[in-house]
């Protein structure tokens, strides 16, 4: 077996004193356990579970907490043909996609195989890690360290800010080209001209004509050709004003000769 460790660390005045709200340090443990186990799930197996507690090429173990620390390692066990250094970048990304701070140029090139199969792995995750940021918004001098490997980020006022979700009721209109589908799930990537960057977008009960239309803007994407589409949508935005998702109602075809 291969494996790769990840520390939690929490950090404020009371955790230097030895103390951690026991409610909301419980509820920030347990749901980082869970975007662990769902993704090293993906990680190993190309698929999504809907269960933390299914395992499949690889084990979870919380390993005891370091005397007079509030630091919690989990080792991660997978099976000896999968790179174990590999998922500690892997889970990272996921998290960082889930909150709408990950660069995709930055992805090491190893895990691009590994991220297509599984493109809605950051939404599975999204909820648990509102729940782990729960403690933050409890105490706002509080942060989470996540270390693993070579790479960290930290859980604080600002990722707390990109938990939280506004959803605007208006329908407005979205021009751009499909770099992501998903099939079944109807979750997709779309390079938006409004927004000058990927953002992401969901088709609610699509009709068939809604999703040959996505389709064929993939496909013309992949032979570096331009398609663009029109996405009827209202948005999912965060707090700190960034566009989250758009939930299209409709898909239309992009006209330029009727666009001013």
């Amino acid at each position: 077996m291969a494996k790769t460790l990840i520390t939690l660390k929490f950090d404020d005045k009371k955790s230097t004193e030895g103390q951690i709200d026991s409610y909301y340090g419980s509820l920030s443990l347990f749901h980082f356990a869970r975007i662990v186990n769902l993704s090293a799930f993906a990680y190993a197996n190309g698929e999504l579970s809907n269960s933390a507690s299914s395992y499949r090429n690889f084990e979870s173990f919380s390993l005891a907490p370091e005397k007079g620390s509030f630091i919690q390692s989990f080792l991660l066990d997978f099976a000896s043909d999968i790179p174990a250094d590999l998922f500690s970048n892997f889970l990272i990304y996921n998290i960082k996609r889930a909150l709408g701070l990950a660069d995709e140029n930055d992805v090491h090139p190893d895990l691009k195989h590994r991220i297509e199969p599984i493109l809605d792995l950051p939404e599975k995750l999204e909820d648990s890690i509102a729940e782990t940021h729960k403690i933050i918004d409890k105490y706002p001098g509080m942060t989470i360290n996540i270390e693993a490997d070579n790479v960290s980020m930290i859980f604080d006022r600002s990722t707390l800010e990109e938990t939280r979700i506004i959803k605007e009721e208006n329908i407005i209109e979205v021009i751009g080209q499909v770099t992501r589908f998903n099939t079944n799930s109807h979750n997709g990537r779309l390079y938006s001209e409004k927004d000058k960057r990927t953002v992401s977008f969901k088709l609610i009960e699509p009709s068939s004509r809604d999703v040959s239309l996505v389709t064929d803007s993939l496909h013309a994407s992949g032979q570096n050709l331009l398609k663009n589409i029109v996405l009827h949508a209202k948005t999912q935005r965060r707090e700190s004003g960034k566009v989250k998702k758009y939930l299209v109602i409709l898909v239309s075809p992009y006209d330029s000769t009727n666009q001013g």
